[in-house]
């Protein structure tokens, strides 16, 4: 198979995900109203909003062969979602791969980073922003089975197996990984406004020239 694709010139510098699961699918358009409106302020990229089509069709967090592709990322692995994935990056790299996703089970914000910059005045930024919509940060335990507890809503991702996200920073295909969870909780048009400053956030770094 071979997936669908939106790409922006020719040195791609970010790698953009959504769809991974396919309850989470509101966040798609909330993706691509923002890319629509902002694409020429962006630097090259490469967005796949459907990284797990089968699953986005169905609704359902497994595709439609009962798989869960983000805990089944490896290259032994024969489903053909993951095999079109790893097509898509192999002998790639990228400043940033970011994998946009909804947890909806809540209403509050949390983010993934590759590495701790909590202490940063962007990223403090980027939270100030989310908690002016109302929108608090989620503290506790994520996904059982990944035993991540997020502090403030932020935490640094464990190397578990089977993440997209893993298998990247892992292989060194991207220099900051970062894996925002939209609360799948709350109104349309609020995600809109949480994906806009996500997007705004890696913009003023990427503008100000500092390490992402």
């Amino acid at each position: 198979m071979k997936l669908f694709c939106v790409k922006k010139g020719k040195k791609i510098k970010w790698l953009i995900h959504t769809g991974t699961h396919g309850d989470e699918f509101e966040v798609i358009d909330s993706v691509k109203r923002y890319i629509d409106k902002h694409k020429n302020k962006l630097p090259d990229f490469l967005w796949v909003p459907e990284v797990s089509p089968s699953a986005v069709v169905l609704k359902t967090r497994k595709n439609i062969r009962c798989l869960d592709i983000n805990r089944n990322f490896f290259e032994q692995c024969q489903d053909p979602e993951v095999k079109a994935n790893l097509r898509l990056i192999k002998n790639k790299k990228f400043d940033l791969y970011i994998s946009i996703h909804e947890d909806p089970t809540t209403e509050k914000f949390y983010l993934y980073d590759s590495a701790d910059y909590s202490k940063t005045v962007s990223l403090k930024n980027l939270f100030r922003k989310i908690k002016s919509l109302g929108i608090e940060l989620f503290e506790g335990l994520d996904d059982p089975d990944l035993d991540n507890i997020i502090k403030n809503g932020y935490a640094i991702e464990d190397l578990k197996k089977g993440q997209i996200s893993v298998y990247i920073k892992k292989h060194k295909i991207a220099s900051r990984v970062l894996v925002p969870e939209i609360p799948g909780q709350i109104p349309k048009k609020l995600k809109d406004r949480v994906v806009e400053y996500i997007f705004q956030y890696l913009l003023d770094i990427e503008n100000r020239q500092l390490r992402i």
